[in-house]
């Protein structure tokens, strides 16, 4: 191969690489962004997994299943707290003796 050849395929390598790079900067921003929508950063995990035939372990599974549904909880949790709705403690009595 003569040597410009080997250049250029050095040289696509690396934007390669670059691209790759930015690509999986970019996807990991938009899962980590807790502005996006649990939806799209779901989507961008999934697609990730099917780009690169990522099979799951059962425990894996398992953790992220258990990941999903504490978050949940918390969600769930300050959401109530933002509407006044305090469900980490009991409900204060207004009623009057």
């Amino acid at each position: 191969m003569p040597n410009s050849e080997m250049n250029q395929q050095a040289e696509t390598t690396q934007r390669v690489q670059q691209i790759t790079h930015t690509a999986l900067d970019v996807v990991e921003s938009v899962m980590m962004d807790v502005e996006t929508p649990v939806s799209v950063r779901l989507e961008a995990a999934f697609r990730f997994f099917q780009m690169f035939d990522v099979k799951p372990t059962d425990n894996a599974s398992k953790m992220v299943t258990q990941d999903f549904e504490n978050n949940a909880l918390q969600l769930a949790q300050l959401s109530a707290l933002l509407k006044g709705n305090n469900i980490l403690s009991p409900p204060i009595s207004t009623a009057i003796n």
